[in-house]
Order: C-alpha cells, then sequence, then structure tokens
C-alpha cells in the first residue's frame, strides 16, 4: 500500500506527464500518457467477439468511479493498463491520447475505441481530486468480461455511478411495447406508494419505432423501445427492455454484473409477468441486429439507387453481374465491423437470399 507521499508524488506524476516533462522524470508510480491512437483501426480481420449465454441479459452501459491512488497501489502505469484490467478486454481496447477535455468534472480525458474503430467509451482522470472514471457504452461493454471487470470493482473499491441492464426480446415473443404503455397507464409498475412516472413516444404508425419510459432519468428509470425500428427495419419486431440505475440517490450493486436479467426483474417485478427468469434461447442478439440492419441496407439500396440499377441491368442485359462486381469495393460497412465475417455472411444470405 502506497503511504500518503506516495500518492502525492503519484498525483504530481500524472499532472505532470501527461502534459509533457522536459526535464525527463521518470515517473514510475503511474503514467498516464497517449498510449494509443486518435482512432482504432479499421479492419476487423479475424475478429472474434466474445461469447454471452442466449437470453441472460445485457449490460449496455457502465460507469464507475474510483481513487487514482488505489490504480498506483495495484501497479497500474498508464491508462490502457488501467481500462484492460479492469475490463478484461486484453487487447479488445484501444485508449488514446489523454487531453485537455473535461468529460464528467474531470479537466484531462481521452476516447476508448474497439478493435473495430467504434467509440468505445471514455476514460476520465482528475490527480488533484484522486479521481478516476472509467465510462463504457454498450459497445464498448460487448467486449467487456463482466465477471473480471465485477472482481476488480471490488479489489479497487470502485463505485458503480451507472448501470444500464437490458434485455432483447428479438422475437416480441414476451411483450410488446404497447402492452407495458398500458401496464404503466393502470399503476402496474408501483412497488410501494404512487406509481412512477411515464411517458411514451408513439411513432402513430411511421414504422420509426414507440418508447415507454418509466422513472425519471438520473434516479432509476425503464427504457422500453423497438430496437428493430430504430435500426431502421420497420418491420422488425425487436423490443429492448432497458433499466437504467443510477447511484444519485441509492448505490448500484456489483451483482448487477453478474446477473444483468435478474437485476432487470428485480428492480421491475412487474416484468416477470411476461419474462421468465430463465427464457428459453432464441435468435441471439447479434442475428437480430444483423437481420434489422439488412433490411434497412436494403430498403435504402431500393430506394436511393433502385432506379438506376433497374436501368442499367436492361441497358446491359448480360453484363450488368460484371458491372456490379467492377463497382463493388472491399472492406466492411461499420455497422456491420462488429460481427465475424463468417456469422455475417450467414445472417445476411438468411435475410437477404430471395431464392430462400
Amino acid at each position: 500500500m502506497a503511504d500518503g507521499s506516495q500518492v502525492a508524488d503519484s498525483r504530481a506524476a500524472v499532472g505532470h506527464r501527461a502534459h509533457g516533462d522536459a526535464n525527463g522524470a521518470d515517473y514510475s508510480a503511474v503514467d498516464f500518457t497517449p498510449v494509443g491512437p486518435d482512432k482504432g483501426p479499421g479492419s476487423n480481420t479475424g475478429q472474434k467477439l466474445p461469447r454471452r449465454p442466449a437470453n441472460r441479459g445485457i449490460v449496455d452501459f457502465l460507469t464507475i468511479s474510483f481513487r487514482l491512488s488505489a490504480t498506483v497501489e495495484r501497479g497500474l502505469r498508464n491508462a490502457s493498463d488501467c481500462v484492460l484490467t479492469i475490463t478484461g478486454a486484453k487487447r479488445d481496447l484501444i485508449v488514446g491520447p489523454l487531453k485537455d477535455v473535461p468529460f464528467l468534472f474531470c479537466p484531462r480525458s481521452c476516447m476508448i475505441f474497439d478493435r473495430t474503430g467504434e467509440v468505445a467509451g471514455r476514460l476520465a482522470v482528475d490527480a488533484e481530486n484522486d479521481r478516476v472514471i472509467l465510462s463504457l457504452s454498450g459497445v464498448g461493454c460487448r467486449w467487456v468480461n463482466l465477471a473480471v471487470c465485477a472482481r476488480r470493482i471490488e479489489e479497487l473499491q470502485a463505485r458503480i455511478t451507472r448501470c444500464d441492464v437490458a434485455f432483447d426480446d428479438t422475437l416480441a415473443e414476451y411483450v410488446t411495447v404497447r402492452q407495458l404503455r398500458d401496464d404503466a397507464l393502470a399503476g402496474s409498475f408501483a412497488t410501494s406508494g404512487r406509481p412512477p412516472n411515464s411517458r411514451f413516444l408513439d411513432d402513430h404508425g411511421s414504422g420509426h419505432g414507440c418508447t415507454l419510459y418509466v422513472g425519471s432519468k438520473g434516479h432509476r428509470e425503464l427504457c422500453v423501445y423497438e430496437k428493430g425500428k430504430q435500426l431502421k427495419d420497420d418491420s422488425s419486431p425487436w423490443v429492448r427492455l432497458e433499466a437504467r440505475l443510477y447511484s444519485k440517490h441509492a448505490e448500484v450493486p456489483v451483482s448487477c454484473l453478474h446477473d444483468p436479467l435478474g437485476t432487470l426483474l428485480a428492480e421491475y417485478p412487474h416484468l416477470a409477468t411476461y419474462i421468465p427468469a430463465a427464457p428459453a434461447p432464441r435468435r441471439s442478439t447479434r442475428a437480430a441486429y444483423v437481420n434489422a440492419t439488412a433490411a434497412a441496407a436494403a430498403k435504402w439500396l431500393k430506394c436511393q439507387v433502385g432506379r438506376y440499377l433497374g436501368t442499367l441491368r436492361d441497358a446491359l442485359g448480360g453484363d450488368f453481374p460484371a458491372l456490379i462486381e467492377k463497382l463493388s469495393r472491399e472492406g466492411t460497412p461499420a455497422r456491420w465491423k462488429s460481427v465475424p465475417a463468417s456469422e455475417l455472411n450467414h445472417y445476411l444470405r438468411v435475410e437477404l437470399c430471395v431464392s430462400q
């Protein structure tokens, strides 16, 4: 354990080194210097996403706060060490340079990217107040080893300040947004005292998707929305139920990382009316995501370039496939970079092949 003088020296080292030190001093305690590129890699060659048990819920957002001196005591020497050790993500997350960009009331922060180049979150440092904040979006959370992360949180005596736990009903076989809207109006989400506030955003049949909010942002909030339609597939049945937990008025337990679905049902017992504690495995969230975005992409192609393609097909006849090959480009669209190529090809064939 580091004594007070060591911690003070470490804080000073962070401040000097982050801004650059012309004296070349040896900051052996901790060194939050740039450790990665300004942006993540652009290729997902050979990529494999972590496997998660089907239908057990997911963590879709996570923010934790801990003491900078605790990282010193554990020998974490830079931002990359800090992020990878806490998340257990190995080399799937890449930490960018620490800059003078305030974030969550900390004066300096750095971006976090995943191996496909998508923004995955941020790490913020406040050396003067002995504080570090790690915030991961849904993109970042999909790379996190939740068991390792829970253990690191306890070891660092960190505090979860926000955690979103979600359940994906990819086929809408359990519940719909409108069912839960009716339940909210009937007061079914009341646990003690008056029912929580709720609001419903209706798409009025436009296909953009409806959203139900129960509770209040910054305290505890249930958000139920049509995820597939949010991804531009107006025929998708996919519904996501998401509990957003904040530490402002109550502690967010580490157990939410071990059992996201159990946490969701514990926070909102009424949902157990529809969702069993151990739902049968169905279509994976990854398959639902590719199916929804593939349908949206096909719709976009038909709308934007369909007439051009039809005219060129009629003009070129048998030479038309060669033109399509010539116009095609290498690489994967950003929305599908996180999906391994073998799975992506399978899902696309299932969704788009007209001969099946």
